[in-house]
């Protein structure tokens, strides 16, 4: 049963762990500006292999008015021309203002602000539309619809790649505060087992854990990469804090994490690799000097290891590190892999550890990727983008003694197959 509820609490702390990792990613992400850039890339492609062959001539510089248009913010021209810190502010914000996330039903509502839309209905691809169909609302239609089909299969193949990298970075990002911050998963996982209080603990924190791991999953579907606002700083600050709390209340519920354990070995730590360390080092001091009298002994590196450990001052921390590879090489080559082993495993993520957490226990109702349904469905909002992108290109001609509201334009006869999914397309 220790072991069960050992490792309950295990999976519990590797979720918060996870999760922590995740609003470091998420950071990371933020300030570097990684998602606006792959956006970019995306878009770029998407114009040299669908639009280009087909504008021809007609858009041979094309390509950067036509992505800017898609990222542009409107809050850049006036955010520049506010004078701040000699405009370093102001460009580290820009940075963060252009899209990092752009649906079809915005690329959409977007794109006929591109200078290149219009030019749409003197390629050849619309005139054999429009002289098949014999109706321009319809023509326009079938070319958005078309656009729209493989904007959405770009999207799909940025996203994997995204989601990819992502993975790839979190792993990284693991693996870089379990080294900070000294998070061996082998000595957590056997003090749970040896230590029911502190695995019971841990078990008390399941409801915070479960909140923090929804709201950081819910964070990434719901806003995806930060929308442009002027609140982006405030909240990588805000997320800076709350890991540095994080951390801080795991220490205090007596996780064996932080640097007074092995290599640093503070002398009240009960680590048994310190005390393994201490008898290698004090079997090579006393081959490495000749002997002398007890009263120079006592005041030798003998006397140090047995007051504050063979690392000597706790503030000398790489010398401390080195130290210990040297006593102990093998030890300390097997702490390092678990160190990078335990970054791996926070890397990959609340939600998974979360999963691992409702399979052992009889929790129920703890899925962490709970999301909330949307107002309107993306088939819709996509529909409705179609129909004012169509609009925007060939505006439906208004019947003889009527007046024309401002509407979507008029739907497509129906047909047996879509008209940009034929052949001659």
């Amino acid at each position: 049963m220790s072991l069960l509820e050992g490792s309950i609490a295990f999976a519990l702390a590797m979720a918060g762990l996870g999760t922590l990792c995740s609003a470091l990613v998420e950071i990371l992400q933020r300030s570097m500006s990684w998602r606006s850039e792959g956006l970019r890339v995306m878009l770029e492609a998407y114009y040299q292999q669908e639009l280009k062959p087909k504008l021809k001539a007609q858009a041979a510089d094309q390509c950067k008015p036509f992505v800017d248009a898609l990222m542009n913010n409107v809050l850049n021209r006036q955010i520049m021309q506010a004078g701040s810190w000699f405009g370093f502010t102001n460009w580290w914000r820009t940075r963060m203002l252009p899209p990092d996330d752009l649906s079809t039903e915005q690329f959409l509502k977007r794109l006929p602000d591109s200078p290149l839309f219009q030019m749409l209905k003197a390629t050849d691809d619309y005139k054999s539309l429009q002289s098949r169909l014999q109706d321009d609302s319809a023509a326009a239609r079938a070319l958005v619809e078309r656009l729209a089909h493989r904007y959405d299969q770009f999207g799909e193949s940025a996203s994997a790649y995204f989601k990819s990298r992502a993975r790839m970075v979190s792993m990284l990002v693991g693996i870089a505060l379990a080294l900070v911050c000294n998070i061996n998963a082998m000595r957590i996982f056997d003090a749970f087992v040896k230590n029911p209080d502190l695995a019971a603990r841990m078990q008390a924190q399941t409801e915070t854990i479960r909140a923090a791991v929804e709201q950081q999953a819910a964070r990434a579907q719901i806003e995806p990469g930060g929308a442009p606002n002027a609140e982006t700083l405030r909240k990588i600050e805000t997320e800076l804090a709350d890991t540095a709390k994080t951390l801080e209340n795991y220490r205090s519920l007596g996780l064996p994490i932080g640097w007074e354990f092995y290599p640093n070995c503070h002398p009240a730590t009960q680590d048994p690799k310190c005390a393994r360390a201490l008898a290698a080092t004090k079997r090579a001091n006393k081959s490495a000097t000749s002997p002398k009298p007890a009263s120079a002994a006592a005041g030798g590196t003998s006397a140090n290891a047995e007051q504050g450990g063979f690392l000597g001052a706790d503030a000398d921390l790489p010398g401390n590190i080195f130290s210990a590879a040297r006593a102990d090489f093998g030890g300390f080559a097997a702490w390092l892999l678990v160190i990078v082993l335990s970054g791996g495993l926070i890397g990959l993520g609340g939600p998974f550890w979360f999963g691992v957490v409702a399979k052992l226990s009889p929790l129920k109702g703890l899925d962490a990727a709970k999301t909330q349904a949307p107002a309107a469905t993306p088939e819709q909002l996509r529909e409705q983008a179609i129909a004012m992108a169509a609009a925007e290109l060939a505006p439906p001609a208004p019947a003889a003694g009527n007046v024309v509201l401002p509407g979507p334009a008029a739907a497509a006869p129906p047909a047996a197959k879509r008209p940009w999914e034929d052949k001659e397309w």
